[in-house]
């Protein structure tokens, strides 16, 4: 059995899962919609709100996947899909992709 490295998860499975540019989009407007929800959620002083922050990430970024027809790679590969997230998030807004 050969171990996988996260560079090598991210180049290998998680960006060919991620190279439509309406999926990638969808991401980027999950995370710019939990943004805003903690602002009104911080606005409000309602706290426990706070607990559903990443509901509208997830759920908007999986509706990318829907739109492009794969598979999100979280339900294999939960911890390196969070850490590829944000490193994707981070490269777009570089323009590295």
């Amino acid at each position: 059995m050969t171990t996988m490295t996260f560079d090598q998860f991210y180049r290998e499975v998680y960006l060919p899962r991620h190279l439509d540019k309406a999926c990638r989009a969808m991401h980027v407007l999950g995370l710019v919609a939990s943004v805003a929800y903690v602002v009104f959620v911080v606005w409000l002083q309602i706290w426990w709100l706070l607990v559903f922050a990443p509901v509208l990430t997830y759920l908007i970024a999986w509706v990318g996947h829907l739109l492009v027809h794969n598979t999100p790679t979280f339900f294999e590969f939960p911890v390196w899909s969070f850490a590829g997230y944000w490193k994707m998030i981070g490269e777009i807004i570089t323009g590295r992709i």
